[in-house]
């Protein structure tokens, strides 16, 4: 920043005041439910499953329904998708619905996301988007994950890998089981 004669640098000055709202404005992850989403119903979508069925959003009607949009190719899902498995072992026999719809792509997209569930030892229900469902529920960002009461109206919404996420979805459904909601 200093010239060889000990001045100040001017062009450097020029750069650091040009980038600085470069810092401020990009866009952060946010844990929160964007405002215009909040207690809206989620969107109705069908898609197929790794084995070619239809399953549709309508079909878990009366049942709390998490919703992740993931890819293989996410780093930050691979972490997420085992964090949503074991919450979905401990709260499966309260009736607990978690769909995860990849958003892989392609012919070999359902060949890397049966590899990908192999590996990870997922149990819960593996849905191929057909390139709606993500444009439905716009998602900007993966992993994304929805979490729905038995009405289906969106309560929550994660965007990214967030600190403590398999505490605060336990914490958020033992409250939605305690209340009947």
């Amino acid at each position: 920043m200093f010239t060889p004669s000990g001045g100040f640098n001017m062009r450097y000055l020029l750069i650091i005041v040009l980038l600085l709202p470069v810092f401020f404005t990009i866009p952060c992850v946010d844990s929160n439910l964007a405002a215009e989403e909040a207690g809206m119903k989620a969107p109705p979508f069908s898609l197929k499953d790794i084995q070619g069925n239809t399953v549709r959003l309508e079909d878990f009607q009366g049942r709390v329904v998490i919703i992740d949009f993931w890819a293989t190719w996410c780093h930050e899902c691979e972490d997420v998708s085992t964090e949503l498995d074991r919450i979905y072992r401990k709260f499966r026999d309260k009736g607990l619905i978690i769909l995860g719809i990849s958003l892989d792509e392609g012919s070999g997209g359902t060949k890397d996301v049966k590899n990908f569930i192999k590996k990870y030892n997922l149990t819960y229900t593996i849905l191929m988007d057909d390139g709606k469902a993500n444009k439905l529920y716009k998602i900007r960002g993966l992993p994304t994950t929805l979490i729905l009461d038995k009405n289906h109206v969106i309560i929550e919404k994660y965007i990214g890998n967030v600190f403590g996420f398999e505490n605060r979805m336990n914490s958020l459904l033992e409250k939605l089981y305690q209340t009947g909601q």
